[in-house]
């Protein structure tokens, strides 16, 4: 779902292994992940449009590491949102993330280093769950100039949560026919997939829900008289210096204190940082699901907002 963004964003130690990839994921959380990116120096990377997620997972948090030979690495770190645990890791190396030309060919050189990659992905998974389901091959280099292209597939279901699947599609077939296009390809795709069933238990609990609830309609009472001092006090200490009059007023005039809200959806929220900070999301009583305009907004633990975001769907 594509949002408009509106009004103001206020806002353990982990052992990871030396490999390219990560596989255990199971129990670690996201922020794990991101110390352990910012240690290799990656580059988070910055989408101009945010989504909002009806699954039980956030938005995901995406890192680009340097290669040399074929295109740069990215990692697409998605959680799930009652407690930030990594429900997905999406490996990536795609010449798409980088040149979006229809016709973009490549020569021998680099399809063979793709495969090379591949190859060594399969080996340092294999190596730890066994001998993949595999489908495909790459042994033929001349289907890369086919309209088939050179495709192979690999599966580890190591157990009833944790499943590894990857995928390499290299294709130099190029062809127009009316509507349809066949362009050239150059990908590969690793997927670690921590699945699980979500409990129906809000991991904020009713109480905090209740807390956070009343500080908000408390900082609305304010935003709609213009106490903006009134409402700096229910802020977090962290923005409150730095929220001016303005920000407020622009805030205020991007919600509709006419309209009774409701509680959309709970759970917890990952800022630029790293931190993570419980969240509610509000819906206006009259509005349909799902909601056309929504209010979100994070919390400090004790009830001090530390960020709120209106946001309107994009028909």
């Amino acid at each position: 779902m594509k949002i408009k963004m509106l009004g103001i964003l206020l806002i353990s130690q982990f052992c990871y292994s030396q490999n390219i990839i990560q596989t255990d994921i199971q129990g670690k959380k996201l922020n794990d992940f991101i110390q352990f990116e910012n240690k290799l120096g990656s580059k988070v990377v910055k989408t101009d449009e945010e989504y909002i997620s009806f699954e039980p997972v956030l938005q995901p948090v995406i890192f680009e590491r340097k290669e040399k030979e074929i295109p740069n690495l990215r990692v697409f770190y998605k959680a799930y949102k009652t407690d930030s645990v990594i429900a997905e890791i999406l490996y990536e190396w795609d010449v798409y993330n980088f040149d979006k030309g229809e016709n973009v060919k490549k020569p021998i050189s680099f399809n063979k280093a793709m495969i090379k990659k591949y190859e060594e992905l399969i080996s340092e998974v294999s190596k730890k769950y066994g001998k993949s389901t595999q489908r495909g091959d790459l042994k033929k280099l001349e289907l890369i100039n086919s309209d088939d292209g050179l495709e192979r597939s690999d599966e580890w279901n190591v157990n009833n949560s944790l499943n590894i699947n990857s995928d390499i599609i290299l294709s130099e077939y190029y062809e127009k026919n009316g509507m349809v296009t066949t362009t050239p390809t150059h990908k590969i795709r690793l997927y670690v997939k921590n699945e699980r069933k979500e409990d129906d238990v809000n991991a904020l609990g009713k109480e905090k829900i209740d807390l956070y609830t009343i500080e908000f309609l408390k900082f609305l009472e304010k935003l709609k008289t213009s106490d903006f001092a009134g409402a700096r006090d229910l802020l977090s200490e962290k923005i409150a210096s730095s929220t001016t009059d303005d920000m407020l007023k622009n805030l205020a005039e991007n919600i509709h204190f006419d309209k009774q809200i409701d509680i959309f959806m709970t759970g917890f929220q990952l800022v630029n940082d790293g931190s993570q900070y419980p969240m509610v999301q509000f819906k206006y009583k009259e509005d349909v699901s799902p909601p056309k305009e929504m209010i979100t907004v994070l919390f400090e633990d004790n009830g001090k907002i530390i960020g709120i975001k209106p946001m309107k769907r994009l028909e």
